[in-house]
């Protein structure tokens, strides 16, 4: 149920995207600003990037409708949702929309959230420690690295380097130990 569930809302995500795009625009605050939970919101962002005819359109169009949502209601998953499925068809685009991303004065907070939204690369690690050193996100969103074995592509001096600027800042070290934790329950799976 569960991942016929999402599938569903990617493919009404493209179909809304192909179809009908002033829909689309029309529901963005609203898609923004979804409060439940187990809502898909990824899935159908990755759906109408796959679907629209416009990504960077759509991007703009999707910043600007954040601008304007209250920071305690929004909500970015949507958002996440466009960047995985940009990050597989054009990471040359993902990687400059990340780089601007991080210098947007108001919701480069979310900077981290985004940038997990697909696999990490070089490109990626250079950001995350860029963001770490900048103060970019609020050190306690750093723990989605610990998350869905996002740590993983990360080379170990490279987590080193992470986790000692997250240790650095206050209430880091809770998260750097959750990362930690996370690498090392990793790697004894692998030897089993």
């Amino acid at each position: 149920g569960y991942k016929k569930g999402q599938q569903y809302a990617i493919d009404l995500g493209v179909k809304v995207a192909n179809t009908d795009s002033e829909l689309l625009q029309s529901m963005l605050t609203e898609l923004l600003s979804y409060s439940g939970s187990n809502s898909n919101l990824f899935e159908f962002g990755e759906g109408c990037a796959e679907g629209t005819h416009n990504n960077q359109e759509l991007l703009t169009l999707t910043i600007s409708a954040l601008e304007e949502i209250p920071e305690k209601e929004r909500n970015i998953n949507f958002l996440c949702g466009q960047i995985k499925h940009l990050s597989t068809v054009n990471i040359s685009f993902t990687n400059t929309f990340l780089d601007k991303f991080m210098d947007h004065p108001e919701l480069k907070k979310y900077f981290i959230l985004v940038q997990l939204s697909y696999v990490i690369d070089q490109d990626a690690i250079a950001r995350i420690l860029r963001a770490l050193k900048e103060n970019t996100s609020p050190v306690w969103m750093y723990r989605n690295l610990a998350c869905g074995r996002s740590h993983e592509p990360i080379l170990d001096d490279q987590l080193c380097e992470i986790l000692d600027l997250i240790w650095k800042q206050q209430d880091g070290q809770a998260v750097a130990i959750e990362i930690l934790s996370m690498r090392f329950h990793g790697l004894k799976q692998n030897q089993h």
